[in-house]
């Protein structure tokens, strides 16, 4: 049962990471017109305005170089004089004879793009020429899918405690499989971002719900250690995982399948994921939950006897505590203090997501291969060093010296103008 937490875990990472991982940087540059017999490389050199650092523009082309309008070359429709003529006079304009014209050196936005082959099929960047002016097509996905997560927790969890936890899990993990697939054969960008924004619903409820069986069957001694460790372990394997499959140069689209393949997983590990016991005693059936608890023991080597007496516990609490279930449900939602953890865990959820985005989605690139390899291991001491400090400091002093140290790297970060120290620097953030 615990497999459940990495296994998902791992899936949510894998799931959050899939569009970055998808939509790496092509090198691009203006399209010539359609029919010019000419290199690319000559291209750049006549067509392409250079950058301050000495490379060419990305998305400017010389104005005099700009294609034709359709109606400037399509004149005469009886023949073929005029558009000769017109591809003609283009011609002269690109290649001007006075390079003193004033003209020469003015630039306007690409209208089309070409790309480096060598790359290019390997991101979607090319499939819907997601650059320049176009480069926010990249997050829309992302923004998508994360609106999604937060659309489908709120009303999952309007009325999760009426359905059995292990429905919500088989449920949640069906939709999941069957978006992810979707997101696999979409043809067009429109259909891409709607099947990521219901991957993002199911793989949110998919995810809460791996935590909440193994939680809630846990003893409270054990939470954080397990729960945490697992969730680590997850986390670290998405890594490697990610940084094994982002150098491998195939088309974007078998990348995918092959990046989220491990997802296929989820369904034959439900078949070992028992009910919650708090689930089945919660709703009175004492029965199922003697069944569970006694099953859990004999797994565990807890002697049945003692889960016997636990058993009978509940139901004498629950028979003498029959009429009062309504005043502790009022209580508890009256609790001041209960809304303020709330709203405090809101707001560190939210910080936590808005760093790891901004960490995924960044426009650096890893270009070499130790430089990610770098940042797992470094990844990997820092979940080390977390679960010993766990087991031995409180869970809060762990978590706030954590955020406090994710905020100043973060900052670092933001001002450190060198490639190479902002990429080996984000595992360390990632991690903690």
């Amino acid at each position: 049962m615990l497999f459940l937490i990495l296994l998902g875990t791992f899936n949510a990472h894998c799931q959050a990471l899939v569009v970055s991982l998808i939509t790496g940087d092509v090198d691009h540059w203006c399209k010539p017109p359609d029919g010019f017999n000419i290199s690319a490389t000559e291209w750049k050199h006549i067509a392409i305005p250079m950058e301050t650092d000495g490379s060419f523009s990305r998305c400017r082309v010389y104005e005099r170089c700009k294609p034709l309008a359709k109606h400037d070359t399509l004149v005469d429709r009886q023949g073929i004089g005029a558009v000769t003529l017109s591809e003609e006079s283009w011609y002269n304009r690109c290649f001007p004879d006075q390079v003193q014209d004033i003209n020469s050196t003015r630039d306007a936005p690409c209208e089309a793009w070409d790309y480096d082959v060598r790359t290019a099929e390997s991101s979607a960047v090319s499939t819907w020429n997601m650059v320049c002016d176009r480069r926010l097509m990249r997050v829309v996905p992302v923004a998508l899918q994360s609106f999604g997560s937060v659309v489908a927790l709120v009303l999952v969890g309007a009325f999760a405690d009426y359905i059995s936890r292990r429905t919500l899990l088989l449920g949640s993990a069906v939709a999941m499989l069957t978006c992810t697939i979707s997101t696999f054969v979409a043809a067009g960008y429109r259909y891409y971002a709607m099947a990521r924004f219901l991957a993002g619903c199911s793989v949110a409820v998919n995810g809460v719900f791996t935590y909440i069986i193994p939680f809630e069957s846990m003893t409270h001694a054990h939470r954080p250690q397990q729960v945490l460790l697992l969730a680590v372990i997850g986390v670290a394997l998405s890594e490697v995982w990610t940084v094994v499959i982002n150098p491998v140069v195939i088309d974007w689209h078998l990348k995918q399948v092959i990046y989220l393949a491990p997802a296929a997983l989820i369904l034959p590990a439900l078949c070992f994921a028992p009910e919650s016991p708090r689930w089945l005693v919660a709703k009175g059936r004492l029965d199922a939950a003697e069944a569970v608890m006694m099953r859990a023991a004999t797994i565990n080597n807890f002697p049945l006897p003692a889960t016997a007496c636990l058993v009978q516990k509940l139901k004498e609490h629950l028979k003498n505590n029959a009429g009062c279930e309504s005043v502790y449900r009022d209580d508890l939602l009256d609790a001041g203090s209960l809304r303020c953890r709330a709203l405090v865990l809101f707001v560190l959820g939210f910080s936590i997501s808005f760093v790891f985005n901004v960490v995924a989605m960044s426009v650096v690139q890893y270009k070499e291969f130790w430089i990610p390899a770098f940042t797992v291991v470094i990844t990997l001491l820092a979940y080390v060093l977390m679960h010993y400090l766990i087991t031995g400091v409180t869970l809060v002093t762990v978590l706030s010296v954590c955020f406090v140290l994710v905020g100043c790297i973060q900052c670092a970060l933001s001002i450190a103008g060198r490639r190479h120290v902002v990429q080996a620097h984000q595992g360390l953030a990632g991690a903690f």
